[in-house]
């Protein structure tokens, strides 16, 4: 799979739970979702298969850090 498989993937996945993707680097593997002002981080890893995408991003719009809350984030909106 390659990294522009992996990343619709990835944004078609959030889509489906009502998120947005607004960030990935899958050098390092990690993406930022988001939903309304809500910002979360989480990470995939190489070679992952498109069936534990889903779950990764599903577990991480529950789970994820909260960008949105930190002082120093692009994302901080309080």
């Amino acid at each position: 799979m390659t990294a522009q498989e992996t990343k619709q993937i990835m944004q078609a996945a959030a889509e489906r739970i009502g998120f947005a993707l607004v960030y990935s680097d899958l050098r390092t593997g990690c993406f930022h979702i988001k939903q309304g002002t809500t910002v979360r981080m989480g990470f995939v890893w190489r070679n992952i298969k498109p069936a534990d995408i889903a779950a990764q991003i599903s577990s991480t719009s529950q789970h994820g850090d909260r960008l949105d809350t930190m002082r120093d984030s692009f994302y901080f909106t309080r």
